[in-house]
């Protein structure tokens, strides 16, 4: 295994998610105080705090999943990553071994935090893990979920917006028919009047595994640049990429309002206007 190779990845992804680990951070912060001081602090306000970490640790998953795959896309660099000299196993396993501790250190921090804010809000910080935890577990699933379907989605698509849209709405529906449409429908076809708790878990984390698995295989095919190899696949694979990103219909409108904003103002008004329509 190249070590070198490994390294420059992980620290790759260290250097594009950091800010938004730190920044999330810091708002879980903000906002775990302010709920702490406009709802008291009570078994049912500590458990919110709680249900904040679990939340938000779920939003920072599938941004930082997004980015593993779909941020290369977006940002041009997937190519790069493509002719380094690592398996194609050995770099999607570095992306999502980051990804993973990132993952966990965030959670933690976010309950660092927590106890942080119950500390200024005047009661001891361990005071957090005598809360009412009925909002916390309720949400661990969706932690694991919402990440398979960012991670399935960051390979799909070229943007990290899209990720996030797609893997948020995914999950709610997954969420809304393994716990309500299914067991409903089964019980309805086998004359049960209720279905037990465990047929959730069996359903939601079935469809999970199954996308989990699925993610995976397409992370390594995504390494291996569709599958191809040797020089010529890999330039008519960059010539592809390319083409896309200059030829579709977004691109073009954004070329026509660029060359509309060059026809107009002073060319310091004319460059601020393109870069703020751009980003």
């Amino acid at each position: 295994m190249n070590t070198a190779a490994v390294r420059r990845i992980v620290w790759k992804e260290c250097r594009s998610q950091f800010s938004l680990w730190v920044a999330l951070v810091f708002g879980a912060f903000v906002l775990q105080a302010t709920i702490l001081a406009t709802q008291g602090i009570h078994a049912q306000g500590l458990g919110f705090v709680a249900a904040t970490a679990t939340v938000l640790t779920a939003c920072f998953g599938v941004a930082s999943l997004g980015m593993l795959f779909a941020g290369e896309t977006e940002e041009g660099t997937r190519e790069w990553l493509q002719m380094l000299p690592v398996r194609p196993r050995i770099l999607v396993g570095s992306k999502l071994a980051f990804a993973v501790v990132s993952i966990a250190l965030f959670f933690a921090a976010t309950w660092g935090t927590g106890m942080l804010a119950t500390a200024v809000n005047g009661r001891p910080a361990l005071d957090l893990f005598r809360a009412d935890y009925s909002k916390v577990t309720v949400r661990f699933p969706s932690i694991l979920g919402i990440a398979a379907w960012g991670l399935l989605y960051s390979i799909r698509c070229r943007r990290v917006f899209h990720v996030l849209l797609l893997a948020v709405v995914t999950e709610i529906l997954v969420v809304i028919l393994t716990a309500d449409v299914i067991p409903e429908y089964l019980g309805d076809v086998f004359g049960f009047d209720r279905i037990g708790g465990g047929v959730f878990e069996v359903l939601y984390f079935g469809v999970t595994g199954c996308v989990l698995i699925a993610a995976i295989a397409l992370a390594v095919r995504w390494a291996r640049a569709g599958g191809g190899s040797g020089a010529a696949t890999r330039r008519k694979r960059i010539s592809a990429d390319s083409s896309l990103s200059w030829g579709g219909a977004r691109e073009r409108t954004w070329l026509r309002l660029a060359a509309w904003a060059g026809r107009r103002g002073s060319p310091a008004a004319r460059e601020s206007a393109v870069l703020a329509w751009r980003e």
